[in-house]
């Protein structure tokens, strides 16, 4: 864990210009997080697409049920979890 000293600060606009800085990372991680959670979640539904084409495509009825509710649930588990550990990533931030 990093740790940080405070230095005091010697007027208005070093203030200023810290707290542009600090805001500009704040920013840009929500920003990272943001496209990471999105990627994330479309490649769950891909991989649930993929599942689901597959169950389309063989010939066994069996095996296409299980690729098909197989496809179903790694696309729902995996947006689903995806959001979850996001949202948490998020309040151990302060984001909300």
């Amino acid at each position: 864990m990093k740790t940080v000293y405070h230095q005091p600060i010697s007027s208005r606009e070093d203030r200023a210009t810290q707290m542009r800085v600090a805001e500009h990372r704040a920013e840009r991680d929500a920003f990272r997080e943001l496209v990471v959670t999105a990627v994330s979640c479309c490649t769950w539904t891909l991989a649930a697409y993929v599942l689901v084409a597959f169950a389309f495509h063989t010939k066994d009825k069996q095996a296409g049920g299980v690729l098909f509710y197989g496809g179903l649930a790694v696309g729902y588990a995996g947006n689903f979890l995806t959001l979850y550990f996001a949202y948490n990533r998020g309040r151990e931030r302060g984001d909300w």
